[in-house]
Formats: C-alpha cells, structure tokens, sequence
C-alpha cells in the first residue's frame, strides 16, 4: 500500500521543482524541514485544494525563485507526470 502523504510530498515537491525550474534538492531545501514535514503531515487536507495553489503557497513561503533547470524540455521521451514521479518514491508493502 502506497503512503498517500508521502506519495503527495513527493509529487508536490515535484510540481514545485518543474514549475520553478529549480533541481528538486533544491526545492526540499528552501522549504526546510519544517514545511516538507508540514506538507507530509497535513497531505490529507492539502490534496483537497489544486496543486497549483499549494505550490505557490510553498513557493512565495520559502521566496523560491525561478531557476534555468528544465528536465522536461530536455527529456527526449514521453515525460511521465508529477503524479507518476511522486509514485515512483513511494515504497510498496
């Protein structure tokens, strides 16, 4: 069974890192421990809003500024979607 707060930390993280342009290290690191454990914790409420609006809050909350890293556009195959990537960190019972 998959963690659905991990599962929803990860593909936010995710968004955040293709929106901003910025490596996804990076991400977790303007945000800090405190709102990525925040994020994980309160996941349950957060999906309810669109993850557009979740991460600009984050972004403006950790002043997370556009970046040049684009992995997207570089990809030279069929890019698999925030929510696919956030899955793909999640561990299987």
């Amino acid at each position: 069974m998959i963690d659905n707060n991990l599962f929803y930390t990860y593909s936010l993280i995710e968004y955040i890192g293709r929106e901003k342009k910025q490596h996804r290290g990076t991400v977790v690191q303007k945000l800090g421990t405190t709102a990525v454990r925040r994020i994980y914790e309160y996941a349950d409420v957060l999906h309810s809003d669109p993850i557009e609006h979740v991460s600009k809050v984050y972004s403006e909350m950790a002043a997370l500024e556009s970046g040049s890293f684009d992995n997207v556009k570089a990809c030279k195959y069929d890019v698999p979607t925030y929510w696919d990537i956030g899955k793909s960190f999640c561990p299987l019972d």
